[in-house]
């Protein structure tokens, strides 16, 4: 069975005598194509891992899987196992999680299901899904005030995207302590939790502004990977600016995200640049290295400091969301 073919969809739906669950928001893939893409734009390979929340029947779920090492969903509907044992049979390298994500260990099961590689996760936005479901379009029938109804589907994409990431970075600690290659103090620890804080609200944010007016998931997942990925590269995450050109640093120099990075940097490597200048490294080579890979940023020409950079990117998050908000209000009026 073609498991993005609209009449084996329905087909499979009926003879398990599944029904949509609006509360849930559920909504499948049924475009031939979209998966596809998607899978292809999230860059997964043989060499990482992927952690989906929301498999469905598995439409997407058997792109990812032909591309990564192993696919692990989690999913809440106790109705879908069925449905998946049925899609998903001959994959070995898959496995299904039945829990409610904001209730799982995500950082056990990553550490489990994940050992030694590199997660990618894979979830539908909540709010584009209300979109396709029309629970957003009943909430604009209801006495709550549309600038509420945008907080609130912001604060639940930060809480959940909040998790992952922290669950992320612990794991990451762990591993550094682990493997004896721990070098910050408790500050700069206190630092790296602030600034992933931050570049979480300040991602969320940016993502409320581009899915503001997409009204299906297969847009929202196909969009977000290409933005998210595209803006890693541009805000020096996959690769410093330094090595750009210096036409093309001095753009970057107006983007949020360039000292979010850099934020992000600085406390995760200041012991070890304390730690080289110990060994008696000349001081000259030691901040060659840090300019390297970004760790001091200039605007034209003007060294930016670390409490700039910080109003940066908070000001960033206070402008975004208010957009986002304008633009939810305006699209609820229309």
């Amino acid at each position: 069975m073609e498991r993005n073919d609209k009449a084996a969809i329905e087909a499979l739906l009926k003879r398990h005598g599944f029904h949509f669950s609006k509360s849930m928001g559920q909504n499948f893939l049924i475009d031939p194509q979209i998966p596809a893409d998607i899978a292809a734009a999230s860059q997964a390979d043989e060499t990482c891992g992927v952690l989906e929340i929301g498999p469905g029947i598995g439409v997407l779920t058997k792109e990812l899987a032909k591309r990564a090492a192993k696919v692990g969903s989690i999913e809440v509907d106790e109705r879908l196992p069925p449905l998946l044992a049925e899609t998903m049979a001959g994959v070995d390298n898959f496995k299904l999680v039945l829990q409610d994500v904001l209730k799982v260990d995500l950082r056990a099961l990553i550490e489990e299901e994940f050992p030694g590689m590199p997660v990618a996760v894979c979830a539908n936005l909540q709010m584009v899904s209300d979109k396709v479901s029309g629970a957003r379009r009943d909430l604009a029938v209801s006495p709550v005030r549309s600038s509420t109804v945008s907080l609130a589907y912001f604060c639940a994409s930060s809480l959940v995207t909040l998790i992952v990431n922290f669950v992320a970075l612990g794991a990451s600690l762990a591993y550094l302590a682990l493997g004896g290659c721990w070098y910050m103090t408790a500050q700069d620890v206190l630092l790296l939790v602030l600034d992933v804080f931050l570049l979480t609200l300040f991602g969320v944010s940016l993502s409320s502004c581009l899915y503001a007016y997409l009204t299906t998931n297969g847009q929202a997942s196909a969009i977000g990977t290409i933005i998210s990925t595209t803006y890693g590269f541009i805000c020096g995450a996959y690769m410093p600016i330094s090595n750009y050109p210096d036409g093309l640093r001095k753009v970057l120099s107006f983007l949020p995200g360039t000292y979010g990075t850099c934020l992000l940097r600085n406390p995760a490597r200041a012991g070890v640049y304390d730690s080289m200048a110990d060994e008696g490294l000349p001081a000259e080579f030691v901040d060659g290295i840090r300019e390297s890979i970004d760790c001091s940023l200039t605007f034209f020409g003007h060294p930016v400091s670390v409490g700039v950079m910080y109003a940066v990117l908070i000001g960033a998050i206070l402008l975004l969301t208010g957009v986002y908000v304008l633009m939810s209000s305006a699209r609820r009026q229309r």
